[in-house]
């Protein structure tokens, strides 16, 4: 199973990420790429659906190419999504036809390791991936950053989480979870032989400036995340609103995309309902290699979350690029985050289901810039100690290692060098 070259044949395929754009997924999916390619081993990154809509006027974004030295390819041969369910089928059965020829071409010229899938949750991902994998002698690898179907509830999915639970999770040979919610939660749904990893966010440490010049005369609030996901940008800015209201030095800069533009006039009309329109300022989805900039730009990082399985079982990616400004973050500890980082330490952490609790700590950090200076380089030290992309890649490789040595005969497992320990 294993090549005769010291470092794997990593490939990466499935749904639920844009690529090379996008947010926090895509964003963990270049990570462990980056990482991989820097220890050394051969990546390639495969998406069989489109991951635009026909109103998302990113037609001319590339379905194949190299990215930061990644190759990748949209494998159905377009980005934007069919208009009907019959033609977003076609398309899904395309592209993984499409993946499944290229992941072979992929294996004759150097053997494929591991194909590492996102979109554990879906059966025809694990059914044909699983198969492929078995075909040319390689591990089936799931990563877990979520809750499965954690935004919906019907009987169909409650028939899925079924039908996972007892069958299409044992698939897999292993699982990496980005939490211990969900290393518990998938500990008792594999087969006996297969295991589990957890590899927390990744951050790309290196791109990350702990000083920068001020572009203006104004101090800023910087706020990252899906706009779409309900009530979180909107507590931000009703956070912002109640937490500067007398402080009109302070600014706040909203990054993310939202696919529906009704969506992205409400959170507009809940600044102008909260006066404070005239200092957020809305940049929309920035382009990945422009985050660091952006967010470095600002003086304070600010993630509230709200209570329930989507933040105790997720992890956000933007936490990691957050500390690694070395800027103060406040943020809700939900789920992990506090056996990560210490109130008062290295992080302004704020209990689950209060927001005047997170309006007085972010109050606090905007009042007392020397105290949340020194909270800030500590938390600068929590990211790379913790969530830097290659120390936490080697964790991947020693994890792919030991399903290999552990697996039946037919695999041939290269020994553990130095490099791929933890």
């Amino acid at each position: 199973m294993s090549s005769t070259e010291n470092n794997l044949n990593v490939v990466i395929a499935g749904t639920g990420f844009r690529f090379p754009e996008g947010a926090g997924a895509t964003a963990r999916v270049l990570s462990f790429a980056k990482g991989l390619k820097r220890l050394g081993c051969d990546v390639h990154v495969l998406l069989p659906k489109p991951t635009e809509t026909p109103l998302s006027n990113n037609d001319a974004l590339a379905i194949e190419g190299t990215y930061q030295d990644i190759p990748f390819a949209y494998c159905c041969g377009t980005r934007i999504a069919a208009k009907s369910r019959l033609g977003a089928l076609a398309l899904y059965v395309k592209g993984l036809t499409n993946a499944g020829r290229r992941i072979r071409a992929i294996n004759q010229r150097r053997k494929v390791d591991v194909i590492f899938m996102w979109g554990v949750e879906y059966p025809f991902n694990v059914c044909y991936f699983r198969r492929l994998a078995k075909s040319i002698d390689a591990l089936l690898v799931g990563e877990a950053c979520e809750f499965p179907f954690v935004n919906a509830n019907s009987r169909a999915v409650n028939c899925r989480h079924w039908a996972n639970d007892r069958l299409f999770f044992k698939m897999f040979d292993g699982i990496v979870a980005i939490s211990s919610y969900l290393q518990e939660f998938y500990r008792s749904r594999l087969s006996p032989d297969a295991q589990i990893v957890r590899i927390p966010i990744l951050v790309e440490t290196e791109g990350y400036c702990s000083t920068s010049p001020r572009i203006d005369n104004f101090c800023r609030v910087a706020y990252c995340g899906n706009l779409d996901h309900p009530g979180e940008a909107d507590d931000m800015i009703r956070a912002f609103a109640s937490a500067a209201r007398d402080l009109p030095q302070w600014r706040l800069d909203v990054v993310g995309f939202a696919a529906n533009a009704n969506r992205l006039n409400e959170l507009k009309k809940l600044a102008v309902d909260s006066a404070v329109a005239n200092r957020v300022t809305f940049h929309g989805l920035v382009p990945r290699h422009d985050i660091p900039a952006v967010l470095s730009a600002c003086d304070i990082m600010a993630l509230p979350r709200a209570a329930g399985v989507f933040s105790q079982a997720g992890m956000p990616t933007k936490l990691g690029e957050y500390l690694a400004t070395g800027k103060p973050v406040v943020v809700t500890a939900t789920g992990d985050i506090s056996n990560y980082l210490q109130d008062g330490l290295n992080a302004f952490l704020v209990p689950p289901g209060s927001l005047q609790a997170f309006v007085d700590k972010l109050r606090f950090a905007m009042t007392h810039p020397d105290e949340s200076h020194s909270i800030g380089a500590k938390g600068r030290e929590v990211a790379f100690k913790e969530f830097d992309s290659t120390t936490n890649c080697r964790k991947f490789v020693a994890f792919v290692r030991s399903l290999q040595i552990n697996a039946k005969p037919t695999f041939k497992a290269v020994p553990l060098d130095d490099s791929a320990s933890t």
